[in-house]
């Protein structure tokens, strides 16, 4: 577990500084940029220290460019649309918002601890079947769009998979069953925010236009009292 240490620490001082500075900003177009990079910082420090054998070489080059994919997915859609209407509301409490960049580093540290272990390992395994078929659901799976945010969670997995097999070890396959779990509910989560999102925003519409209809039905009254 020592390999999470030093990962773990940069995890979440990373969302901790940039979260302040968001913060301070009133803004959240950077959020995902800072979640994806993550990712790549945490997984180049612990490939640094690894063998480097061919496992962790495709491990850390995997989720390299999954991140790196994500992130300026993300940070191109959110200037596209000049903000993210996830924060819309929460940006304006510090409180909530500093949770989010919180839950952010959770999710960092849980889906990128198999592979944190598996570039920890000294000892090599063997490239068999499994890793070969855990690449192709990869390279396949990156490459399927049908349901984009369902791509951003899910997409990776494979990659859990396959660092599973590398540890050879109970808590790689804990870990891996825990990020599959944890995505899929990262997944429904963000699809019941956003309809409740879009459930509040039809509200709130409603609620202007019978204001206004109001307003116009007072004007009329008043005008046609004052013709009589």
């Amino acid at each position: 577990m020592s390999a999470l240490i030093t990962p773990a620490i940069v995890d979440f001082s990373m969302q901790a500084g940039f979260g302040a500075v968001a913060i301070l900003l009133n803004t959240e177009k950077f959020y995902d940029l800072v979640g994806s990079s993550t990712f790549l910082v945490c997984t180049g420090l612990a490939y640094r220290d690894s063998p480097r054998f061919l496992r962790q070489s495709v491990l850390a080059g995997s989720v390299s460019v999954w991140a790196l994919r994500l992130g300026s997915f993300l940070f191109t859609r959110v200037l596209k649309d000049g903000e993210d209407k996830r924060f819309r509301i929460a940006k304006k409490k510090p409180l909530v918002f500093s949770m989010f960049w919180f839950l952010q580093g959770v999710w960092v540290l849980v889906t990128l601890a198999p592979i944190l272990l598996a570039l920890g390992e000294k000892s090599d395994v063997p490239i068999g079947a499994p890793d070969y078929a855990g690449w192709v659901i990869l390279v396949i799976r990156v490459h399927v769009h049908n349901d984009k945010y369902y791509q951003i969670f899910i997409a990776v997995v494979p990659v859990r998979y396959i660092s599973s097999i590398f540890c050879q070890k109970t808590s790689c396959t804990l870990n891996n069953i825990v990020y599959i779990l944890i995505s899929n509910l990262l997944t429904i989560s963000h699809k019941a925010s956003n309809s409740f999102q879009d459930v509040h925003i039809s509200a709130e519409i409603q609620r202007r236009q019978q204001h206004c209809q109001q307003h116009n039905n007072n004007k009329r009254t008043l005008y046609s009292n004052m013709a009589a």
